[in-house]
């Protein structure tokens, strides 16, 4: 796990823009652009995509309802009190959500 926490803390900025044209991509495409950016150890290396809350859910439960959890902590009347995105970090059968502002990020 420490190798893809290391590479997100070196890669922060680049993967936040990632995860941002993910979204807006999906967005002007009319699907729905909830998800996570996620980054995995497969070998030697490492991947990044973008996930959607159905693939979340159906391959990390646990860490989906985690999620779910914290969006729900953090909305009031319908609209979520603070900006929030999320990174997956994933290594074989350890997995952790990192929540993160990724417009602080990229200014």
């Amino acid at each position: 796990m420490d190798t893809v926490l290391t590479f997100i803390q070196n890669r922060t900025k680049m993967l936040c823009e990632i995860y941002q044209k993910e979204k807006q991509a999906r967005y002007d495409a009319g699907a729905d652009d909830d998800g996570v950016l996620a980054i995995t150890l497969d070998g030697n290396d490492i991947k990044v995509a973008f996930l959607d809350e159905v693939t979340l859910m159906t391959l990390n439960p646990e860490i989906y309802d985690e999620m779910r959890n914290l969006i729900n902590q953090r909305t009031c009347n319908g609209e979520i009190d603070a900006e929030m995105d999320f990174f997956y970090a994933a290594v074989g059968g350890e997995s952790k959500l990192i929540e993160l502002n990724v417009s602080a990020f990229l200014g």
